[in-house]
């Protein structure tokens, strides 16, 4: 068995085709002769993608990709959310071994997309050694604008034979909401879902965090329809959301508003589980109806607060989580960094002070040449209890050890 070999390149060439050439080349060298054997691939969306994986896969030859668009990318450079940026994680080696799934269609069915990639995800399983990682990762990478990832979590769940740690990430497109990639054996699609089972021996540790402060009493969720809530505690949401956003017109509200006051929604998991809210951003509010989308069902009963971010408060609690996470894993060797952070978290609130209020800091808690990858979200995947959920304004760090 070969020690498996991590590396990453990235670039920021305006050409697409060059930049992917450039972006696998600086991984591939890293690799010092070693054979890449899989490719994640982040990238904004001002490239054109397809002559975009065409560079990386001319350089990397014919090996399995995965991977999709984000609003930003993430790597020991820090964050990057300008129109033309791509990042290459290879993998070399046959101790952790990568596997591609992928499904199209999630607007038309989600549920049914998340049954097709739980029946691939057991056949892989079946095939290669899952049960030599401390639970596997299966590392999800759905379409941001089109997928219900209520449903395609509750198919997962529904149908994995083995538990799995689902860490991941909706694709982005600049927050332009238009249109998202998902990347698949070296091509470009939308209305899809790309995701990474990774087999072999190794283990693998995470952080979940918002900053997120409550700024209401309790509420209760008394009428929804799938992702639009009508009332809480019997009142009008819009009007709601409306007098804590202090805009006098519905039809006012827009994405940027919709990060400043948040849900905040209680798990439901018991006590044992601890008081962890998990974020849901508000994504329109329909004056007609009085109905506030997210981007998630919230189901009627619900509990929740109202939050408000604050910066401050999210790199002290991001930096809280990172020293937690060292603690328990202190003497494990970390192979390598995923990370799958809100574009509500980027730019739009820590400005031209990003990287050195909260990336910077985060990364320098780990060893220095670490291979690290990621990308700015519209919205993250990660496990509370044992139980994966999805979020908003979070961030979400993945940790692989070897074992």
């Amino acid at each position: 068995m070969q020690d498996t070999i991590i590396k990453v390149g990235s670039s920021i060439v305006g050409d697409a085709y060059e930049a992917g050439r450039d972006a696998a080349k600086g991984a591939v060298d890293q690799l010092s002769g070693a054979k890449s054997t899989f490719a994640l691939v982040f990238a904004t969306v001002g490239y054109d993608q397809d002559k975009l994986l065409k560079g990386i896969v001319d350089v990397v030859g014919k090996i399995p990709v995965s991977g999709c668009s984000g609003e930003g990318i993430i790597t020991l450079g820090g964050s990057d959310e300008g129109s033309a940026v791509v990042a290459v994680m290879l993998f070399s080696g046959d101790e952790i071994v990568p596997h591609a799934v992928f499904a199209q269609g999630v607007k038309k069915d989600s549920y049914k997309c998340g049954q097709e990639m739980a029946r691939e995800v057991n056949k892989l399983c079946k095939l290669h050694d899952c049960r030599g990682a401390d639970k596997p990762i299966l590392i999800l990478l759905p379409d941001g604008i089109n997928t219900n990832v209520t449903q395609i979590l509750g198919a997962l769940e529904s149908d994995l034979e083995l538990p799995l740690t689902i860490l991941g990430g909706t694709a982005g497109d600049m927050l332009q909401f238009a249109k998202t990639y998902q990347y698949h054996d070296g091509k470009a699609y939308t209305d899809s879902v790309a995701a990474v089972l990774l087999t072999g021996k190794y283990q693998v540790d995470f952080l979940v965090s918002h900053g997120c402060e409550a700024i209401s009493l309790e509420k209760i969720v008394t009428k929804s329809n799938k992702n639009g809530v009508e009332e809480f505690d019997g009142v009008n949401a819009v009007e709601i959301i409306r007098e804590y956003l202090s805009i006098d017109d519905p039809d006012e509200f827009n994405t940027e508003d919709g990060l400043h006051v948040c849900i905040g929604e209680l798990h439901h998991l018991g006590k044992a589980c601890g008081d962890q809210l998990i974020i849901r951003m508000p994504m329109a509010l329909d004056k007609k109806t009085g109905t506030v989308q997210f981007s998630a069902e919230i189901p009627e009963g619900t509990r929740v607060y109202l939050t408000r971010r604050d910066p401050d408060a999210i790199a002290a609690k991001a930096l809280e989580a990172v020293a937690a996470l060292n603690k328990r894993n202190a003497g494990k060797e970390p192979l390598a960094v995923l990370q799958f952070d809100c574009v509500g978290r980027g730019r739009l609130i820590f400005g031209a002070n990003l990287n050195s209020k909260i990336i910077g800091p985060i990364q320098e808690a780990f060893p220095a040449t670490i291979p690290w990858i990621g990308f700015h979200t519209y919205g993250e995947f990660a496990p509370l209890c044992g139980r994966a959920f999805y979020h908003n304004f979070t961030v979400v760090l993945g940790v692989i050890y070897k074992k």
